[in-house]
Order: C-alpha cells, then sequence, then structure tokens
C-alpha cells in the first residue's frame, strides 16, 4: 500500500508545495530518487519551513475546522 499527502490543504500552507509518500521502503525510496524529475518548484528552504508543520497537525486541524 502506498499513501501520499501534503500540506496544501490540512496544514493551510499550499505555497509550500511540499508533500509526501508513505509505503514500502523501496517504493519510497524510488520515489525519493525521482524527486528532481517530477518536482519544479521544489527548494530546501520549502522543505526547510515544511517540516515543522506535521509536528503541530492538531493545531492546524483545529484552526481548519474553525475556518
Amino acid at each position: 500500500m502506498i499513501s501520499v499527502s501534503g500540506l496544501s490543504r490540512t496544514y493551510g500552507l499550499p505555497g509550500l508545495r511540499t508533500g509526501w509518500v508513505y509505503g514500502a521502503p523501496q517504493v519510497a525510496e524510488a520515489g525519493a530518487e525521482r524527486t528532481c524529475l517530477t518536482s519544479i518548484a521544489s527548494s530546501v528552504l520549502c522543505e526547510v519551513l515544511a517540516c515543522p508543520a506535521p509536528d503541530r497537525h492538531e493545531d492546524h486541524v483545529r484552526a481548519y475546522h474553525r475556518l
């Protein structure tokens, strides 16, 4: 099974254009190796800014529901 998600909707961070894939290690690794072939807007800065967001998941969900 493979699961993909991103920060755009739930976290309200669409400008970062950052997401992830979760699955078998070989599938995730193959995806990571091909990131340069599929991404045109990703940057190290976006990834650094995006990293803390999942740690505050509940805060983001509450804010989303209030809206």
